[in-house]
């Protein structure tokens, strides 16, 4: 079965870096557009927070079925983002109860879990050879 999509194309069966992509993206936009109303709540400066979105939209712009270091890296970002925000949501959750940056954090864990699981699928799949 050949996943074509774009300008690549692949023959790995659960290869799933354009839906990782998306998602990426969309998260990078969530923070990106609600940086400046929460900026004064956050626990870190705003160059960590804008460092973070660029290399959120760095590992959704390099990911791509060439390359096999692409989803580790997809990996290694949903990791992260999936512990940092999920940390947040339950510290803000028993400091300040469920406010909209409890939801905005909760979504984004649910995001990065989301491409957790997807970039996990793939890395599995180049790793055996399931093509």
């Amino acid at each position: 079965m050949v996943i074509m999509q774009g300008y690549y194309s692949t023959s790995l069966v659960h290869y799933h870096g354009y839906t990782i992509r998306k998602l990426f993206i969309m998260a990078a936009f969530l923070m990106l557009l609600t940086l400046p109303f929460f900026n004064e709540e956050l626990p870190v400066p705003t160059l960590v927070s804008l460092l973070g979105i660029l290399v959120i939209g760095f590992s959704a712009a390099f990911t791509n079925p060439v390359t096999e270091f692409a989803p580790v890296l997809d990996f290694a970002v949903s990791a992260v983002g999936f512990a940092i925000f999920e940390y947040q949501t339950i510290t803000g959750y028993a400091q300040a109860g469920p406010d909209m940056l409890f939801w905005i954090n909760q979504v984004l864990a649910a995001i990065f879990l989301a491409t957790f699981y997807l970039s996990t699928k793939t890395v599995r799949a180049m790793e055996l050879k399931q093509r």
